[in-house]
Parts: structure tokens; sequence; C-alpha cells
């Protein structure tokens, strides 16, 4: 029987892997350098980090173009590129644009290092090394290598580069002149609490985001890094004593739902097929209309809907 609880593990399956606003350690550049210094090359990562995300073995997630094709031309050009083009050429074609200080460019460039930067395997060689070693299942040799023929292009093109620090020095960039960047990089440090003058933050990012399609894009995946960071753990039913069950908060799988669909690890259909397995078919379709709601309410900029704010009173 489905469950209306669900267990902490069961939810993991769900998550989006390695939300990239959840990563707060990374190397300082210096302001205005279009070229940061070279720092340790990616094949000295000997661990492996996997991604959880939904995906389908061997293969990268469907983008989902949505909110680009109901902009303009050029706002669905650039979509395209970003999310369907091998990652070393859309980087090339934005590269110049970053540099010469377009915030927009650079901000983009942190979406196309997002499809390929969690994987520590980015070399051959190194792919080599963990199937000599034995101890890793088929399902997730199958992913390295999908990811590594997906992103061999760009781990070549920035060989020498943690791709880590790359991403976070052009969200730094960007964030000198797009509010959606600034709180972005608020919400990296792993330090940061929730605030009036965060919430705030938020509202400008949203509010600023309307009509550029790489901007909303990064802002919902903003705002779900928000609400599970500040608002669902003020939800959880502490009364429960199975340390693996929790009560979901009331917008914990519309968020989740919101957020596949803006990123480039989750593949919605995979998403869909668990979230069934999991869940009653009201609680699917509570989702999706919530899911909905939450995505008129940023476009709006209904901040009662959208429900961010804590009371710090």
């Amino acid at each position: 029987m489905k469950r209306k609880w669900v267990s902490a593990r069961g939810v993991a399956l769900l998550l989006l892997a390695a939300v990239p606003l959840c990563f707060g350690l990374y190397f300082v550049f210096k302001k205005g350098n279009a070229n940061p210094a070279p720092l340790a090359t990616t094949d000295q990562k000997e661990q492996p980090i996997h991604s959880q995300a939904p995906r389908i073995q061997g293969k990268e997630p469907r983008p989902d173009l949505h909110q680009a094709r109901s902009g303009d031309g050029q706002n669905n050009s650039e979509a395209v590129i970003v999310l369907t083009e091998p990652p070393h050429i859309a980087y090339r074609k934005f590269l110049g644009r970053a540099e010469a200080g377009d915030s927009r460019a650079q901000l983009i460039l942190t979406e196309i290092l997002e499809r390929c930067r969690h994987s520590s395997i980015q070399s051959k060689e190194s792919l080599a090394r963990l199937e000599a070693r034995g101890d890793m299942s088929d399902e997730l040799l199958a992913d390295y290598r999908g990811n590594l023929e997906q992103c061999g292009g760009l781990y070549d093109l920035l060989e020498g580069f943690d791709l880590d620090s790359l991403w976070a020095f052009w969200l730094e960039e960007a964030a000198d002149n797009l509010p959606v960047a600034e709180i972005a990089t608020s919400l990296v440090s792993l330090e940061a609490e929730y605030s009036d003058a965060l919430y705030r933050q938020l509202q400008a990012g949203i509010s600023a985001a309307s009509g550029d399609w790489i901007q909303e894009r990064v802002i919902r995946q903003v705002a779900f890094s928000f609400f599970r960071r500040f608002v669902e753990s003020t939800q959880y039913d502490a009364s429960v004593d199975d340390a693996g069950y929790y009560l979901r908060a009331d917008d914990s799988l519309a968020w989740e739902y919101l957020h596949c669909r803006n990123s480039v690890h989750c593949d919605l259909e995979v998403f869909e097929r668990q979230v069934f397995d999991q869940f009653y078919e009201y609680q699917v379709d509570d989702m999706r209309r919530r899911a909905k709601e939450l995505d008129r309410a940023i476009e709006e900029r209904n901040w009662k809907r959208l429900g961010l704010r804590i009371d710090t009173d």
C-alpha cells in the first residue's frame, strides 16, 4: 500500500542531486579576472561523487524548455543552446560575452557548468581506474560513462580548472548586477540563516527575473533551496519517534516537482514515476496543482501564495 508517510531514504531518491545552491566551499577568484588561475585538475579526485537525481541510466535528463518557449526568439535560442547542445560548445558560445562583463552570460555559464561539475570522473583515465577497482555497480559505472560522454568535451576544454570553483566564480561575477545571482550567492554559504533581509533579497531576485528565461529558471532553483533550507525545516513533525520517518512539509512535493522542471539533473518523467510509486493519486494531483500555483505566484510576485516568509515575531 502506498504510504502517506515516506522514509528519509525514499525522499532522498526524489530530491535533486547536488543542488547548486548547497555548495559553500570553493576557491576565491579575484574580481575582474576573466580567466581565473588554474587549479587542481579534476583527474586528482580519486573518490567518485555520484548524483542520485532521477535519471535514465546512461542518458542525460530531458531538458524542459517550457519557460523558454513562452519567451521571445532570443530566449528560446539561448535556452536550446544551453540545455541541448554539448556543454563545451555551449560554453564557448557564451564565454566571450561573460569575459566582457555580460552578467546574463555569466549566469548562463553557471547553468552550463552545472550540467557537468558534480561528477568526479572527468577523464577516460579516471573512469578506467574506477572500473579496475571492481567495487562499483554496473548502473553507477553506466552513469559515469554517460556523463563522460556528454561532458568530456567540457572537461577537456577546462582542463586544469576546478569546475566547482569556476561555477562559483561566474556566479559571484553575475551577482554584481543580477539580484537573482545575488540571492543565489547568499544561499551558497553554509552559515546562511533566515532573516527579513534575506527574504527581501529573495523577493528582489524574483521581481528582477521576470521575462528572462535564465533568471526565471535560476530563481526557481533558488526558491526551492530557500524553501528546503528555511521553511520545510520548520514543519517537521517532532512527535514522530522513528528517525526514519517524518511528516512532509505542506508544499514539499510541489516544490520538488517545480524544481525538477528547472534542473539539468532531473528527468521529469522518471520523477513522476517515482512519485506515483510512493504516493496516492490524489496526492500527485495535489502536487501538480500546487506546483502550478507556486509557479504562477513567482510570475505574479504573489508573496502570500508563495508562502516563503517566516514569522520571526
